[in-house]
């Protein structure tokens, strides 16, 4: 699966509280908060299983007027990093096909 073209999906043992840009997560499987910057709160509020890793980025530099490479780099790090915490489904599609 491409990284671009993956479809992540927030974990359903998952809530999300925003206050003031930012965002905190929390996580009833491991029990734990998870503190969101506001670049990280943006990039989670735009994860609605429908739209690709691709077009989450896309979407957020037309947003800010960013450099779409910059925030490419910027969501692939983010997600990556919710995935490594456990905070995304298992069972992400790919839109490559």
């Amino acid at each position: 699966m491409t990284g671009s073209q993956r479809v992540p999906v927030p974990a359903q043992h998952v809530a999300v509280s925003y206050l003031d840009g930012e965002a905190v997560l929390y996580d009833a499987h491991l029990i734990r908060p998870v503190l969101l910057n506001s670049t990280a709160a943006m990039v989670w509020a735009a994860l609605d299983g429908l739209r690709t890793v691709e077009e989450v980025a896309t979407e957020l530099a037309v947003q800010f007027g960013a450099e779409p490479q910059q925030v490419a780099a910027d969501v692939a790090v983010a997600i990556a990093s919710f995935d490594e915490l456990g905070l995304l489904a298992t069972s992400t599609s790919d839109r490559s096909s």
